[in-house]
């Protein structure tokens, strides 16, 4: 499959199914990136990047994060592509990666 996530094509959406809807602003989110202390990578449609967002809502007192289209990018399309959801700290650099439950999140989130 390529430079592709190798998790599920619909993280794809945009690229590989054309008649979908545009992609959406993911950047609005949850503040945007001159808050930001959290960096989701992610792409629109991507489910399990869904649920990484929705896992990143439950934590309680999460500091704020944002959402990174990597399809966008050909470098962070190399990097992230068949990782993501990756979760990134924006202060020290480290990377949570998928898949992580409710639990791990509060763990990596609590470190910063």
């Amino acid at each position: 499959m390529g430079r592709w996530c190798r998790i599920c094509l619909e993280c794809l959406g945009q690229r590989v199914f054309p008649f979908l809807p545009a992609p959406v602003d993911l950047s609005r989110r949850s503040g945007g990136p001159a808050m930001t202390r959290l960096v989701v990578y992610s792409t629109p449609g991507c489910h399990l990047c869904e649920q990484a967002e929705a896992l990143l809502r439950q934590v309680a007192g999460a500091p704020a994060w944002h959402c990174v289209d990597v399809a966008g990018d050909d470098g962070l399309l190399e990097r992230y592509g068949v990782r993501i959801p990756v979760v990134r700290r924006a202060g020290d650099g480290a990377e949570l990666d998928w898949p992580f439950d409710l639990e791990a999140l509060r763990r990596f989130v609590a470190a910063a």
